[in-house]
């Protein structure tokens, strides 16, 4: 029997040897981690609110959090998105 640890970010169980799985990804891996057709697509749906914003908006190349799209794929989108903060609101920014 192989050995396995626990990703406590993502609660998945994995084989020692293998390298953590990171935790931000790049437009084209997370299109891939969320099974989405291509990077296009996955950047609409994001355009669409079915998966969370990037990390930061304003850098590149864009990336997102592991956490954030488990949680989408759990269905629990609201919690994953990044809180306004009081800046953003004070200056209406979305």
């Amino acid at each position: 029997m192989s050995k396995t640890t626990t990703n406590a970010a993502t609660g998945t169980a994995k084989p020692l040897n293998q390298p953590p799985l990171p935790r931000a990804l790049v437009t084209k891996d997370a299109a891939i981690y969320v099974a989405a057709s291509s990077p296009r697509q996955f950047r609409n749906e994001v355009k669409r609110g079915l998966w969370p914003q990037p990390i930061s908006p304003f850098s590149k190349p864009h990336r997102w959090s592991v956490v954030q799209l488990d949680k989408a794929l759990d269905g629990d989108l609201r919690s994953s998105l990044p809180k306004p903060n009081t800046l953003d609101k004070r200056f209406n920014i979305q």
